[in-house]
């Protein structure tokens, strides 16, 4: 498969993934929630750190780092807040992202013009999709920590930077990556020790003075935001207190310490049945040629090892989840593509690629125009929650100027219906223990005679009523 295209069989694989979804409406409610809180970051930023959903509903949110939330708040207000703006900020993290790893590719492995293995391996992965598509904080982080992996080689292996530069960039992409997600997107840190293990023929004072030079810069990037603006400094107190230590005892959504031990390798299972399908040819000795070549490719066990501390450490705390570790699998995408890049080769040259290459590439851009078809086809259609999307939006038209609305205790755990509410239309749900005078409406699943009914509808499968109060 030529330079070119590769190119264009990479962008009509991303087409196929994300354009289909880009104008669809629904996501996941995690995600949902940040959007919400991004929105009203773009219409309510006053310098201060108080970051909320809805007047009900997280009023005073700590549970994330701030910056994602800036970031994107900076881009709604950009676009003026039309419909798609999550999933398009999502989409530019993902091309930041494929961008990154296919320069890492290109200039540092022996990859090379082949870099389009790596990214397709990437793809393979069904979380990155997944994350992608429902506006993950770690979208965001996954580009900072691919971007301080960037800078090193550039430093490490180039030396085109000197020590000091190198320190605050690399100090600076990490702080950024801590803000977007907290302590899961420092495990490049272990890039400096990595280098000194794998690559670097470097005395080992010399890699411990690099080493310390970095930990002071990025204390120094720490610190000077917490003296410049105190709001921040308690931001992130609380954050810390309220989300990481109460992660770490256990008192969140606990998974287990040892969850990640099998989702990982559930995530990278169609990785691994390529890499047996790939090397079928040797037969009964798969494991160990598939062995012999990591051994001799040090590249690979570079990868291999940065993407093991991005996932492992986070075993520390029992809240775990497969897209915690989102940064962590274009490593293993650069691992898996390093190991299988000749048999890869072998077999496009195998299939006569070459031969009806002009064909290839009229398949390829005919898929990238399905892709688009696709999406404007879908426009403003339902990804998921589509009959309580229906709903909240009819409930909105029927309300005049009231930006509040009570609920039934039915509801008081439906944390999307809050959520959806505040996001879509800046509406905040009441409960009846605290209710709102000037709310006109009522949503409830249970009815009074005397109650006067202005609307009804039916949510899995359950009739829920719009009740005039």
């Amino acid at each position: 498969m030529s330079f070119k295209t590769s190119h264009i069989f990479l962008i009509a694989i991303i087409s196929i993934i994300y354009l289909p979804v880009l104008f669809m409406q629904g996501m996941f409610m995690d995600g949902l929630i940040y959007s919400a809180i991004a929105e009203n970051l773009s219409l309510n930023f006053n310098g201060s750190f108080h970051l909320f959903v809805s007047e009900t509903f997280l009023s005073d949110f700590h549970e994330q780092p701030p910056l994602v939330f800036f970031l994107q708040a900076s881009v709604i207000k950009l676009f003026n807040d039309v419909f798609f703006v999550d999933r398009f900020y999502s989409f530019l993290c993902l091309s930041f992202s494929l961008f990154l790893l296919f320069k890492i590719a290109f200039k540092y492995t022996s990859l090379k013009e082949n870099a389009w293995i790596a990214i397709m391996a990437f793809l393979c992965i069904p979380v990155v999709s997944w994350s992608f598509k429902n506006n993950m904080l770690e979208n965001t982080m996954c580009v900072f920590t691919l971007w301080s992996v960037y800078i090193s080689f550039d430093y490490y292996i180039f030396k085109s930077k000197n020590l000091l530069i190198f320190a605050f960039q690399f100090s600076f992409m990490l702080w950024c990556s801590f803000m977007s997600k907290g302590f899961t997107g420092l495990f490049p840190f272990s890039i400096p020790f990595l280098f000194y293990l794998f690559y670097s023929k470097k005395t080992y004072h010399k890699w411990f003075l690099e080493t310390v030079l970095l930990l002071l810069a990025f204390s120094l990037i720490v610190i000077v935001p917490f003296l410049l603006s105190p709001s921040f400094y308690n931001y992130v107190k609380s954050y810390f207190l309220t989300q990481v230590v109460a992660s770490v005892n256990g008192n969140r959504e606990v998974d287990g310490h040892f969850f990640i031990l099998k989702r990982v390798p559930q995530e990278l299972l169609i990785l691994i049945m390529l890499t047996l399908m790939v090397n079928l040819k040797y037969g009964k000795d798969i494991l160990v040629e598939i062995y012999r070549k990591v051994k001799a490719n040090k590249s690979s066990q570079f990868f291999l090892v940065l993407a093991l501390f991005g996932s492992l450490p986070i075993m520390i705390s029992p809240k775990q989840s497969g897209y915690y570790v989102l940064c962590s699998y274009p490593f293993f995408a650069l691992f898996f593509g390093l190991i299988n890049k000749e048999e890869i080769l072998a077999l496009t040259s195998n299939l006569k690629l070459k031969l009806w290459e002009g064909k290839f590439r009229i398949l390829l851009v005919s898929l990238i125009f399905i892709s688009v078809s696709m999406s404007l086809f879908n426009w403003k259609r339902f990804y998921r929650d589509d009959k309580k999307i229906t709903m909240i939006d009819s409930i909105e038209r029927k309300m005049p100027q009231s930006k509040s609305i009570d609920v039934s205790w039915d509801f008081a755990q439906d944390y999307s219906l809050y959520a959806y509410f505040a996001r879509r239309h800046n509406v905040s749900l009441y409960t009846p223990n605290y209710q709102n005078t000037k709310s006109i409406f009522l949503i409830s699943k249970t009815l009074n005679e005397e109650d006067i009914i202005t609307a009804n509808y039916v949510l899995n499968n359950e009739k829920i009523y719009l009740i005039s109060k």
